[in-house]
């Protein structure tokens, strides 16, 4: 619940400050910061949501998983292309309604939606290389399904890898900030390439660390 609640969180924070008239008196380059909210935060969110839980969700039938002959490669890519499915699913939901709220330029809107994208391949494999290393099967006193340890530590990595590749855009958000004083010294289009090399190196680095993760899991069944 608390996955898919909080996306809609998100999305129903820019909306209140819209009616509330707070987007009205902002500045330029404000409608393309709060459509950011309704289509990055929420596709991150779930992302990095659903990885954590993933695996724990099992709880005491993991020994299910562990009689099962499903590989290490299978069991990370069934999990991994669920959390994609729902993430996606999530994305055109709330980009429709942002941008029907806030209406940022269409170039703005692209570059939101492709850097959604990449946030939910790279997050979605990070989260789920933290999920199965940090499984907790115990549903006593109440299934927690991830250790508080590495709860905290699957925030914090996700957090650091949002910024890692949103980065680029980093001179896009000082100049929106400061009313254009600031010129980027880098192309918009420019920006997503190197994102999205960004995001596809940590992302298969990231997957196969849950590979690995996954394959030291299965392996219990044998000790």
């Amino acid at each position: 619940m608390t996955a898919f609640l909080l996306p809609v969180i998100f999305l129903i924070i820019p909306i209140m400050s819209s009616l509330n008239g707070t987007q009205t008196s902002a500045p330029i380059g404000f409608p393309s910061f709060w459509f950011a909210f309704t289509s990055l935060f929420p596709v991150a969110i779930m992302a990095a949501s659903l990885g954590s839980f993933m695996t724990g969700e099992e709880g005491q039938n993991v020994w299910r998983l562990y009689m099962s002959p499903v590989s290490a490669e299978n069991f990370v890519k069934s999990k991994f292309a669920f959390m994609i499915f729902f993430s996606l699913i999530v994305l055109p939901i709330t980009a429709t309604i942002g941008f029907l709220i806030y209406s940022p330029s269409l170039r703005a809107a692209f570059v939101l939606i492709t850097e959604s994208v990449f946030l939910a391949f790279t997050l979605s494999s990070l989260s789920l290389a933290n999920g199965i290393k940090g499984a907790d099967f115990n549903e006593v006193p109440r299934p927690r399904m991830i250790r508080p340890e590495w709860s905290i530590l699957n925030l914090v990595t996700c957090a650091a890898v949002t910024f890692a590749v949103l980065l680029p855009f980093l001179p896009y958000l000082f100049s929106a900030f400061s009313g254009g004083a600031f010129n980027p010294f880098i192309e918009l289009y420019q920006a997503v390439i190197v994102s999205g090399v960004i995001a596809a190196v940590l992302g298969v680095v990231f997957y196969k660390m849950a590979v690995e993760n996954a394959r030291e899991l299965l392996s219990k069944a044998e000790t």
